[in-house]
């Protein structure tokens, strides 16, 4: 990886966008293999519509890793309700 100060924000922001399409397509897949996932472009939540996704979501997956004090976090929600439409 590069030092922070020398990746602009929107580079690390559209980073963070393809892992999520990676990332998405990938547990698409594995969560519903009979079906065909067909995943929009990422986006960020806000605090409103995070919490939305998180009120709406059934049980899901948490995945976490630790190296050196960093953690990172990927919570994999599985969507019941029908009612879910994507945010923008």
């Amino acid at each position: 990886g590069a030092l922070d100060d020398l990746v602009p924000v929107d580079d690390l922001a559209d980073a963070c966008s393809e892992v999520c399409n990676i990332f998405s397509d990938s547990v698409g897949r594995h969560l519903y293999p009979d079906q065909t996932i067909v995943m929009g472009l990422p986006f960020q939540l806000s605090a409103e519509n995070y919490a939305n996704v998180f009120n709406a979501s059934g049980d899901g997956d948490i995945y976490q890793s630790r190296a050196h004090g960093n953690c990172l976090t990927v919570v994999v929600f599985t969507h019941s309700d029908t009612r879910m439409q994507p945010l923008s």
